[in-house]
């Protein structure tokens, strides 16, 4: 197994998806990030046996880590594309649905 592999299947991401991070819990930790924005609960995805007091240490440290702030950039512009395609998709069926078509 690969360690992208590795780390794909730790951050239980599907096959496939670009891994850019150093460890399967930055991964995660990024995916989680520019998911939902906030960093405390992002670094509890990350880390589920960490203290509250260690999650609020770190979270902030986390994401401003060169490689993860850049992953973090990385999944957002890709999760913006994502929608906008989705968005386009919606309009053409409503489109059709006014058409009659």
């Amino acid at each position: 197994m690969s360690y992208a592999d590795e780390v794909r299947e730790l951050a239980g991401l599907e096959p496939g998806t670009e891994v850019r991070c150093a460890t399967a819990a930055h991964e995660r930790f990024a995916q989680a990030l520019a998911t939902h924005g906030n960093k405390l609960a992002a670094y509890r995805d990350a880390y589920p046996k960490a203290s509250a007091a260690t999650a609020s240490a770190h979270a902030y440290t986390l994401a401003n880590d060169p490689d993860v702030a850049r992953r973090v950039i990385e999944l957002q512009k890709a999760n913006r594309e994502r929608i906008l395609r989705e968005a386009e998709d919606l309009e053409a069926i409503v489109a059709n649905l006014c058409h009659g078509k």
